[in-house]
């Protein structure tokens, strides 16, 4: 028995809308882990082993720097998560310089924004960080994607009464009593 009703149909059909709308637009090279890619690390320990091989390399930019024809974004690597996005959390294996073929706009490809890369390595290009001497891999993109800004969280000061827990809350200890409601009685 199949229900013809048009509002039934209309709800479907709005509530298919809004799930198409909510999956991800991540492009499939850039959500697919490459097989085989060198990770920054073995990039820098024997960069002629590497040179030309496919990468998928993800982090936060530190700086753009446009030329007449190209873009050079300079990127603090991190590792990735299983659909590419980086791991702002984990430790940080080195920097990176990725060079897009277009005009990339400053404003939008901003410091600390978050970006997944796929090209090819090119070669190490000597540079600093501060005083410190560094060697830049160097990769030649082909597709990339700036990742979403993640909402920003608040943390509020959790309240420590329970009442399923400590029912008598005018009998916390004193730290945590002073953010509860207290009765006050009159003798």
């Amino acid at each position: 028995m199949t229900d013809k009703n048009p509002i039934t149909l209309l709800l479907c059909s709005g509530f298919m809308v809004m799930m198409t709308a909510c999956s991800s637009h991540i492009p499939p090279g850039i959500s697919e882990p490459i097989a085989g890619s060198a990770d920054i690390n073995q990039v820098l320990s024997s960069p002629d082993a590497f040179y030309s091989s496919q990468i998928r390399w993800a982090g936060i930019v530190l700086s753009i720097e446009n030329t007449k024809d190209q873009s050079k974004l300079t990127i603090v690597s991190f590792p990735t998560n299983d659909n590419g996005r980086p791991i702002a959390s984990a430790d940080s294996p080195g920097r990176f310089i990725a060079v897009v073929d277009e005009f990339l706009e400053p404003l939008v490809y901003r410091q600390d924004r978050e970006i997944t890369v796929v090209g090819r390595f090119d070669r190490l290009e000597a540079g600093k960080v501060g005083e410190f001497e560094y060697d830049f891999p160097l990769v030649n993109v082909d597709e990339f994607y700036l990742w979403p800004q993640r909402a920003q969280r608040v943390d509020y000061p959790q309240p420590y009464y329970r009442p399923f827990i400590y029912p008598y809350f005018p009998f916390y200890p004193w730290p945590y009593h002073h953010f509860h409601y207290h009765r006050h009685i009159r003798h």
